[in-house]
């Protein structure tokens, strides 16, 4: 063996290439490219199984954020509930009642169960019992949806129940208020958002002096047309009424107009629609 001159490497001639050290020199190359060509095999599957263990690891994160939010859900609506239960002081049968309520508030509304469950805390620190919670709470979810988000659920349960306690309804009757509250949003400028500011000053007055919640909601819807906002109208119809239902002088003036503001037979003031 020499070196080629040349550059070219090494030059073998006849008896290296039949030599015993030329074949374990073929061997060494041999067990040399079948070590890189297993190593390379090996480094590539394991790329691959790192490959499938991140896109596991992945889904499997995904899965554990999923159970995580979903157990911090649940422990919201178990401490909602205890506490709508400590405050209308459920027995362990009206906390079944008061949990399926809001579950099934979940399924027929638009609104979570946890949601749910902050319109019955609402309406039992209004006052509410239990079971009257959960029959008065449907018609809140259904005016908090038909106020197209100007009003939260606790606000439509405020609006609900002042109007209930107001008039002496019963929880029954809740649906009935729901109706006509959207219906007067949709015959005037009297909207529900206009409710927190007016709705419980004019009904509180209305009920006293024997106006029904069709005349104050009448009353109120066309004062708001006159661009009046909703706290001053509530006003001006708390004073109107209460003037001419015990104002001596208000009632003569009306009287010599003709116009009588009792009622002949029962005593009680009239509609002033």
């Amino acid at each position: 063996m020499a070196l080629n001159n040349l550059g070219l490497g090494f030059v073998f001639t006849a008896r290296d290439l039949a030599s015993a050290k030329m074949q374990r020199l073929e061997r060494r190359f041999s067990s040399l490219d079948e070590r890189v060509t297993g190593g390379t095999d090996r480094m590539t599957s394991a790329f691959r199984q790192l490959g499938v263990g991140l896109a596991i690891f992945t889904a499997g994160t995904a899965a554990v954020g999923g159970a995580l939010a979903l157990a911090n859900a649940a422990g919201r609506f178990e401490q909602g509930l205890a506490a709508v239960g400590a405050v209308t002081r459920a027995t362990t049968r009206e906390l079944g009642l008061l949990r399926e309520a809001a579950i099934n508030a979940g399924i027929e509304t638009q609104f979570s169960p946890t949601e749910a469950i902050q319109g019955l805390t609402s309406l039992a620190t209004a006052g509410q019992t239990a079971e009257q919670a959960t029959r008065t709470l449907i018609p809140v979810l259904d005016l908090a949806a038909g106020s197209l988000g100007q009003l939260g659920v606790a606000q439509a349960a405020e609006a609900v129940v002042g109007t209930l306690n107001a008039y002496g309804m019963t929880a029954d009757q809740a649906a009935g208020v729901t109706d006509r509250l959207l219906r007067i949003t949709q015959l005037t400028n009297f909207q529900t958002r206009d409710f927190e500011a007016g709705l419980a000053k004019a009904a509180a007055t209305g009920a006293v002096f024997n106006q029904g919640l069709n005349d104050v909601l009448i009353t109120m819807g066309l004062l708001r047309n006159r661009n009046i906002d909703a706290s001053s109208a509530a006003t001006a119809f708390r004073e109107a009424t209460r003037r001419v239902g015990s104002d001596s002088r208000a009632q003569q003036a009306i009287l010599g107009a003709g116009v009588q503001v009792f009622d002949q037979t029962s005593g009680q003031m009239r509609s002033m629609v």
